[in-house]
């Protein structure tokens, strides 16, 4: 059935997706119907698996559907590729970011733009990041390299990639799973400020919370299929986790907190650590911290006021120097970062599938390394 909870029931959808089917194996999608308005945030929500992203990919081009239509202001139209899809305003921020490490913000949004020309005006292209922006808070600079940028500054990069070619509709596939919550209140304003600004967003997302906060309608699927949508006013965290799963789940047991013993040693402990940051890494200056068996600490803070280099301190990459490390009441001030890992430290970066894994290798061998 098509979407009945807009609120001007009269409004020709910018969007119809009517039958898709898609991968008739594993049933990705199975017989989707879909109606985008213009100018409204619209969530997609269900656990991994159920189609939400595979779904946009069809609408952006990236997949064929196996059937099945797409209708823009109530006319078929053909969507063969991501080409096909920016022609007529849509564009798409994948989970894992299509930037080019080696080149600056401004170089990365040159190539993507459609009216680039063979030679390119960075003074011109800087101009206009540095226009978007201010106006929708994205600030970044425009020549800095890729690589230096944080996951929350490359992100606004993807975005201003699409401000800056036009399109109308974004689809933003799980945009805050790498984000830190400060960074997430900030991207709903920003998508706020776009949807008054007349563009449609498309949040793709398994998070019920953020929903709730930021989504004008949420459409939930489930294997594959459409299991309901409701407006932001009709929803609830309950209403939404019975569509996702097709029954009540029981609350969550939350274990009382222990009592710590004094006497025992801290696993990890940090005593007046400094370090001398290089580039664009953050010097750490006077750290104190101890962890003990069996808590979770977190760390918090605006990007790039450290965090990072502290991570890169306890695994061994950066030096200390001055202070005192000490990993199970032994002094691991400078060892290298081998005799850390033997020791049973691990580490998982904020972006792994650059930093932490070789992308032609197999699941196995990335294992192995």
């Amino acid at each position: 059935m098509p979407d009945s909870t807009h609120l001007e029931t009269t409004q020709t959808p910018f969007i119809c997706m009517r039958g898709i089917k898609a991968f008739p194996g594993v049933v990705a999608n199975d017989q989707i119907d879909l109606d985008i308005y213009n100018s409204e945030v619209r969530a997609l929500l269900g656990e991994n698996g159920a189609g939400k992203s595979t779904l946009m990919k069809i609408l952006y081009g990236f997949y064929r559907a196996d059937s099945g239509q797409i209708l823009l202001n109530g006319e078929p139209i053909t969507i063969r590729s991501p080409h096909d899809a920016r022609k007529v305003h849509i564009g798409m921020v994948f989970q894992d970011f299509t930037l080019v490490p080696a080149f600056s913000v401004a170089e990365n949004i040159a190539l993507f733009l459609p009216d680039r020309r063979s030679v390119l005006n960075l003074k011109e292209v800087n101009s206009r990041i540095n226009e978007l922006s201010e106006r929708y808070n994205l600030q970044v600079d425009p020549e800095a390299m890729v690589s230096q940028l944080s996951i929350g500054e490359q992100q606004k990069v993807e975005i201003l990639k699409l401000l800056l070619s036009n399109e109308r509709l974004l689809i933003l596939d799980e945009p805050t799973r790498v984000l830190a919550p400060h960074e997430v209140k900030a991207l709903f304003r920003v998508l706020d400020s776009l949807r008054k600004d007349g563009y449609t967003i498309i949040l793709i997302t398994h998070k019920l919370k953020e929903v709730l906060e930021c989504a004008d309608r949420i459409t939930v699927l489930r294997n594959g299929r459409v299991a309901g949508t409701l407006s932001r006013s009709e929803a609830s965290e309950d209403k939404l986790v019975s569509m996702m799963f097709a029954k009540q789940l029981s609350g969550l047991r939350i274990a009382q907190k222990t009592v710590r013993d004094e006497a025992v040693c801290p696993l990890l402990e940090l005593r007046e650590v400094e370090t001398r940051g290089e580039g664009a890494e953050t010097s750490l200056k006077g750290i104190n911290l101890k962890v003990y068996p069996g808590e979770i600490v977190g760390v918090a803070g605006v990007s790039g006021n450290g965090q990072k280099e502290l991570g890169d301190v306890v695994l061994g990459m950066t030096k200390c120097i001055s202070g005192t490390k000490l990993l199970y009441g032994k002094d691991f001030t400078n060892l290298s970062i081998q005799k850390t890992r033997k020791s049973g430290v691990a580490f998982i970066p904020e972006n792994p599938l650059t930093m932490a894994s070789v992308p032609f290798m197999t699941v196995l061998e990335n294992a192995h390394v």
